[in-house]
């Protein structure tokens, strides 16, 4: 009966271990650790390969197509051989009219999904069936409401103590940062009000020119105005729950006392969304802020008030299930059709098809695990970073299937206990699932170092990662994501540019249409087929031309001590030649020798975050494919590495990547070469500094001459490829150099051009 146990910032995560290794029977795969070069330094851990979700199965998957009449539950003994399932009527009273009518009073359930997955029968996402299943049921309408939302909020910095003032300054610090991160939103949060429930009392001396001149504050610095608002929840001394006006308003116990709010951080009443008089108070708040301040976001917080556990309610036939449904449709009913809601606090499946966004994590916070005073040793759902990335990575299936996943704020400033690389690590897994990219930081503070992490994940892409371990996990941890790019289809790339709106090239534009147009061609759509198992567009970044096909890889060490992980050789392998356009597939990866039978001239690999390079052999196995060898990694605690994985092809130059941005090619406008010259056009809409990596045929380093922005460039040679013999001894084909760039986004002709003569 816990009223808190299925709503989405919850602890989420998905455990394994019933095919677990050890060390009495070591797998294959443990076996083969003892090859790999590099044993653990003092103090670290070494880990095997992770295990992988497409060599698993059989299994069985259930659960519901929606939670409109019960909320319900799946349970399994320990030796997962019985299953059930149980929806809730809790406790519902049938209507009384209908017995006396003759008719025989019913209660009606959601349906059940069962579906039995076959071994090895996927290949990354076996719950890809039952999730557009639901979004079909469920009317679900994600990416439909406006633009990838990248912004600011202002809660985890100021929490309550907003001013219209304090918000101004990062209303303008926003705008000045658009050279470095354009946003598109800014949502103000808790704070404003006297008293939660009292959403038209604003505080004296802090909003005295009124929230509707700060939605226009807003708006004048090119965002779109949000606004948070927690309608089915009321503070106990706020004046609309009071004993003299609204008694009946509090949802109660079985005991006759206010029904508990579960909450960490106070006590506060919920409100029956069975009572007519409490919806009409909801949709006179929501319409307030719509219509008469003008926000058209709206951050819509602890919703599972309004269907708290308790028998004191106005309506006692009605489910918690039906009363949140209620509840979402009340909102949605008063914001409107073109109102952005991004839905927190709330039963996880209740809202799809009423909601735009979903808070999908617990709440961040300024430090690794939960601070004092709030118990340390609460991993699951108290505020900390930990909870955040969990939640956002268990998740992420749900992301442009559902809604726009919410994984909470990006704190950034020096002001947390967060170190470098869990920042950067926070920031890869909201770059590599393509979530919300909201800071919550007093923007006037944060260092240049802080906010070059943030430089190097916008523009978003609008591909979504597949968690390659999210079934695999023995710690509810997953630490492998995988994305693939390609220039396969740069045609459309371009086209979609030209096509764009002049006022979409604007200084002023919103930077997300490009993302959100490709998001929307891979997210669900009601009336296209369900996607198999294996299908990638989803997970696909667009290139530009000439850039080729690579794999990304994202692999993070969770654990609190350094370590060396190990990726295995699977997560490496570049998409089939079936994996992106059926229509297509004999020619797929083919141009310029890509996807070539024999790859035997390995791998170009890119260690983003780390700017390094390294040359991995293929397989020298006839029935094998991709590397040969696995990519191994030392981390520290909480740090993440993303890799790029690319074929090598010996007879051209390539464009292997950059530090700019964590794709490395969001980052490139135009990518040409012939036998002797390499041309890299830089986008220049943003201010950015850092390095390109680039493959050139050639042995001798002599003759090589760099132009960056007109100018003699600063280079350095940092690789050897290696061509392995058929008698197993490597010659030299070619050299990796490294170009350190500066775009100036200043408007100079030769801005982000590179040139290479060699």
């Amino acid at each position: 009966g816990n009223s808190k146990s299925y709503q989405s910032d919850f602890f989420a995560c998905i455990s394994s271990d019933g095919d677990a290794i050890s060390q009495e029977n070591p797998s294959p795969l443990q076996n083969a650790i003892s090859n790999i070069p590099g044993a653990a330094h003092s103090g670290e851990e070494r880990f095997p390969f992770q295990k992988l979700d497409e060599t698993g199965g059989p299994a069985v998957l259930l659960g519901w197509l929606a939670q409109r009449q019960q909320f319900g539950i799946v349970t399994a003994d320990q030796m997962l051989q019985k299953v059930a399932m149980h929806a809730s009527a809790d406790g519902t009273i049938l209507p009384g009219a209908a017995r006396r009518n003759g008719t025989p009073s019913q209660q009606e359930t959601d349906w059940a999904y069962v579906q039995l997955i076959s071994p090895h029968s996927y290949d990354e996402e076996p719950m890809v069936h039952y999730l557009h299943a639901v979004a079909a049921h469920n009317h679900a309408r994600p990416l439909q409401n406006g633009n990838l939302l990248t912004g600011w909020c202002s809660w985890y910095h100021y929490y309550s103590a907003i001013t219209e003032s304090n918000l101004r300054e990062n209303f303008s610090k926003l705008a000045a940062m658009r050279s470095r991160v354009p946003t598109n939103v800014a949502v103000v949060d808790d704070g404003y009000m006297t008293a939660w429930g009292d959403w038209d009392s604003l505080k004296k001396g802090k909003f005295d020119g009124g929230m509707h001149n700060v939605a226009r504050d807003i708006k004048e610095n090119g965002m779109r105005a949000g606004i948070w608002l927690a309608p089915f929840a009321a503070d106990k001394h706020s004046t609309v729950t009071s004993a003299r006006q609204n008694p009946d308003w509090v949802i109660r116990n079985d005991f006759g006392a206010p029904a508990n709010s579960g909450n960490c951080g106070k006590f506060f009443y919920g409100l029956d969304a069975t009572n007519p008089n409490v919806r009409d108070h909801v949709d006179e708040s929501i319409r307030r802020a719509v219509e008469d301040w003008g926000y058209d976001v709206l951050k819509i917080d602890f919703l599972y008030a309004a269907c708290l556990q308790g028998n004191g309610k106005y309506d006692l036939s009605v489910t918690r299930a039906q009363a949140m449904h209620m509840a979402l449709d009340t909102i949605r009913q008063a914001a409107g059709p073109n109102v952005f809601l991004i839905g927190c606090g709330c039963p996880i499946a209740s809202a799809i098809g009423c909601v735009d966004g979903m808070r999908i994590s617990a709440d961040t916070g300024p430090t690794w695990y939960p601070a004092p005073p709030l118990p340390w040793w609460d991993h699951g759902t108290l505020p900390s970073l930990r909870s955040m990335v969990r939640n956002s990575i268990s998740r992420a299936p749900l992301g442009h299937r559902w809604w726009h996943n919410d994984p909470d704020c990006l704190l950034l400033g020096e002001s947390t206990r967060l170190t470098d690389v869990e920042v950067a690590s926070a920031a890869t897994v909201v770059a590599m699932t393509c979530g919300m990219m909201l800071l919550s930081d007093d923007l006037t503070k944060v260092s240049l170092s802080r906010m070059r992490i943030v430089t190097k994940i916008f523009p978003m892409t609008g591909a979504t990662a597949v968690v390659l371990d999210l079934h695999s996990t023995n710690d509810g941890l997953p630490s492998l994501m995988r994305l693939w790019a390609t220039d396969k289809q740069w045609t459309e790339h371009d086209e979609l540019r030209k096509t764009l709106p002049l006022d979409s090239m604007a200084e002023d534009r919103d930077h997300n249409v490009e993302a959100t147009f490709f998001a929307r061609r891979a997210s669900f759509q009601f009336d296209a087929e369900i996607p198999p198992p294996n299908e990638r567009k989803r997970s696909c970044i667009h290139a530009p031309k000439g850039l080729g096909t690579w794999t990304i890889v994202s692999i993070s060490n969770w654990s609190d001590r350094p370590a060396v992980l190990h990726i295995p050789p699977p997560a490496l392998l570049p998409p089939p030649s079936s994996g992106f356009d059926e229509n297509e597939a004999d020619t797929f990866l083919k141009e310029h020798g890509a996807g070539q039978s024999d790859d035997d001239h390995g791998y170009h690999v890119l260690a983003f975050w780390s700017s390094r390079y390294t040359w991995l052999p293929p397989q020298t196995s006839a029935n094998e494919q991709g590397p040969e060898q696995t990519l191994s990694s030392r981390l520290a605690a909480h740090e993440t590495e993303i890799f790029h994985v690319k074929r090598v092809e010996p007879e051209f130059p390539q464009y292997i990547g950059s530090d700019l941005h964590f794709s490395c090619c969001k980052e490139v406008l135009v990518f040409t070469a012939t036998t002797s010259t390499v041309k890299i056009e830089l986008k220049t809409d943003y201010n950015r500094v850092g390095h390109v990596f680039v493959f050139l045929p050639v042995i001798n380093t002599s003759n090589i001459r760099v132009l960056v922005n007109g100018e003699p460039g600063r280079w350095v040679a940092v690789g050897n490829t290696p061509k392995v013999a058929e008698n197993g001894s490597p010659r030299l084909v070619g050299r990796v150099i490294r170009v350190m760039v500066v775009v100036h986004a200043g408007g100079d002709e030769d801005d982000g051009r590179i040139v290479i003569d060699f």
